[in-house]
């Protein structure tokens, strides 16, 4: 039976579309994540269930689209083709001779239907499905997985060649598609994710500190076993009173003769509660409680179990000799994920980078200069925006600095830095987009530099903001959203939430010999 030039039409539009559908198919399901369907297997969503099962056994479903494809294909250019050519022919001028009119309407037709193939049916239904994975992968599946059973046996003996062939040439057909991301790759995916708007800058930041938890070690973060706060069983209560008082904590150890026998710890609301009478001699160990000890590569992730389920917040860090060399708590173990907290009455003194840093002292592109031309750069920003500062000082003693050893440290970050005669810290900062020879320890150019200018009389506050812009600068996502800033604002931005979001250990200073 031969088809009229409608049906003939109607059956080019039907293999155009199946081409499309087949092409939906093949991205939606090399596009969709396991991870998209698992929710809506649980709520029992049969399509999700039956692309799950599509998509465990890519290649052999990725060669069902591209039997399809084939198929529509050759249907399309076996009708579509001379229907349209014929279609033209018949527009054409009649003087033209056949020979003419065949290849003009060859041409045309070919034209036309190459147009549509590729517009209809390869190129929107390809950018549907990269947009919507999820939504392209469940309406394909039950058809693919139909047609997949209908062509069983063709799919079959495809399969088996294409594997042939595969080892032929040292390739081992047999793969998995649950896709696992190394660590870096996981970070770069939620940089890229937070930079369309899935989530905020923050909320970024805590996400890399809950993958750096992981490496951390208890030496990493604990304090040394010389700022140890401790309580007297054997002394006067008038004297440990004294201490609890000075440093306001609500926990302490409790040592008895000297401060290397431990007993345990007392906890202040237990003073309060258990009506005690404090000047009678031994009366703090009816209220002791157990203190317990840890070695100091024991992982923060496995400390912090630890204090969870013994209901305690601190501990002392043994060594593998049995010497007591320091110790922890669970408020140094929160802001290894959070950042710093504090309390009302922490006397510490915190480093905050934004309350030092103004959008007058950033520099977004400090150009495609060298070093001494870069740090100058910053110390005439430093000059200009404060007028108490002595550049030719500032510049002797940055210099000065510099020439003992270079103040790069590794990531593509500097931190030139010197103490001269000022009342408040300054800090500019500057970025290079192209990068700066450093001499840095890792050979890579520097990108980041914070010029640091301290009081003479403040060589503590120096070590602090030295230690703060390190330890965020640690950060990949700290480095590579000031480099993705678009401007002054942006860079400030970037600056702040990161301030908050590191800890930084300053424990070696007086102001942090106690425990929480």
């Amino acid at each position: 039976m031969e088809l009229t030039t409608f049906n003939q039409i109607i059956l080019s539009i039907i293999f155009i579309l199946l081409n499309g559908f087949f092409v939906l198919a093949e991205f939606g399901i090399v596009k969709v994540r396991h991870t998209q369907l698992n929710s809506l297997i649980i709520r029992g969503n049969r399509k999700a269930k039956i692309t799950q099962e599509i998509i465990n056994k890519l290649d052999y479903y990725l060669n069902a689209c591209q039997l399809g494809i084939t198929i529509a294909s050759i249907g399309l250019g076996w009708i579509g083709e001379p229907v349209i050519a014929k279609i033209i022919e018949s527009l054409l001028p009649g003087f033209l001779d056949e020979s003419t009119l065949h290849i003009i309407s060859f041409t045309i037709a070919f034209a036309i239907i190459a147009y549509l193939h590729i517009v209809i049916g390869e190129l929107v239904p390809k950018s549907i499905a990269i947009r919507k994975p999820l939504s392209s992968a469940l309406f394909s599946s039950v058809p693919l997985y139909i047609f997949s059973k209908i062509l069983f046996l063709p799919l079959v003996i495809l399969n088996k060649s294409s594997n042939m062939l595969l080892r032929v040439i040292g390739i081992p057909p047999e793969m998995t598609y649950h896709i696992a991301y190394s660590e870096e790759e996981f970070r770069s995916i939620l940089s890229e994710s937070q930079a369309q708007g899935t989530f905020s800058l923050n909320r970024l930041f805590l996400t890399e500190n809950a993958l750096n938890f992981g490496k951390l070690t208890v030496s990493g973060i604990m304090a040394p076993f010389e700022k140890l706060i401790v309580l007297y069983i054997d002394k006067p209560w008038e004297e440990n009173l004294r201490i609890i008082k000075q440093y306001k904590r609500s926990r302490y150890p409790l040592c008895q003769g000297n401060k290397e026998n431990i007993l345990g710890f007392i906890h202040l609301k237990d003073i309060v509660i258990s009506n005690l009478n404090l000047e009678t001699p031994d009366s703090l160990r009816k209220i002791l409680r157990p203190i317990f000890f840890v070695k100091s590569n024991m992982l923060l992730e496995d400390l912090l179990r630890e204090f969870q389920k013994r209901k305690v917040q601190i501990a002392l860090i043994n060594s593998d000799k049995g010497q007591t060399t320091g110790f922890i708590s669970f408020e140094d173990i929160v802001e290894e994920l959070i950042g710093e907290v504090q309390d009302e009455f922490t006397t510490e003194v915190f480093v905050h980078l934004s309350d030092l840093i103004s959008k007058k002292g950033v520099i977004a592109d400090i150009g495609d200069i060298d070093k001494k031309e870069a740090v100058n750069r910053l110390i005439k920003k430093a000059a200009a925006l404060y007028p108490e500062i002595n550049e030719k000082e500032v510049s002797d003693e940055v210099w000065k600095r510099e020439a003992m050893l270079s103040t790069a440290i590794g990531s593509e970050l500097a931190i030139p830095h010197a103490r001269v005669e000022i009342s408040n810290t300054i800090i500019v900062f500057g970025r290079s987009k192209e990068g700066v020879e450093f001499n840095a320890p890792d050979k890579l150019p520097v990108k980041l530099i914070f010029l640091v200018l301290t009081s003479n009389s403040s060589p503590i506050m120096q070590l602090r903001i030295l230690a703060k812009i390190a330890k965020v600068a640690e950060s990949y996502i700290f480095r590579q959203k000031i480099m993705e800033a678009k401007n002054e604002d942006e860079i400030l931005n970037v600056i702040r939430l990161a301030d908050f979001s590191y800890s930084v250990e300053t424990r070696d200073g007086n102001t942090a010999d106690l425990i929480t």
